[in-house]
């Protein structure tokens, strides 16, 4: 397990976890606190309210990760350095391996446009574990309505 604080006004970070090509084996990123992605609007991992104008990422190319639904603030990962794949994190996200990630160092960020993160403040504290999800692993199991592996 690997506990790290994520900073708002740097780019991608760093966790000095590694991803596996078995697919059996997976990493459990639970992120919380309050950062902030402009002089006075904080938010949690999962970024910024929808209420909020101009907090929409969703096919603006300015932002890091312009994709449907995601927000400025939102905790992102990658595998690598130049890993064109950027997950959407948020407060917790359960990734399991997939082919190309062995050796690859997991990076994290806050979600912003790509110039302007240097006027974010504040941080995330970070938690990743690795597990087994082989189906002869009873270390976990499978929330269907979180839609993320548990510890029991």
């Amino acid at each position: 397990m690997k506990t790290m604080k994520v900073y708002a006004n740097q780019g991608w970070q760093a966790t000095g976890v590694y991803g596996e090509d078995d697919i059996n084996r997976g990493v459990l990123i639970q992120a919380d606190g309050e950062w902030s992605y402009k002089a006075g609007k904080t938010c949690g991992p999962d970024g910024a309210s929808w209420s909020e104008p101009g907090v929409s990422a969703s096919g603006d190319t300015s932002f890091v990760y312009p994709a449907d639904g995601s927000t400025a603030g939102q905790l992102l990962g990658r595998w690598g350095e130049d890993d064109a794949r950027i997950i959407p994190v948020g407060k917790r996200r359960s990734e399991g391996g997939y082919p190309g990630s062995s050796n690859r160092q997991l990076y994290l960020r806050m979600n912003d446009r790509k110039e302007y993160y240097e006027d974010n403040s504040g941080h995330l504290e970070v938690v990743i574990d690795t597990y087994d999800r082989s189906p002869d692993s009873r270390n976990y199991r499978w929330n269907r309505l979180g839609q993320y592996w548990e510890q029991v």
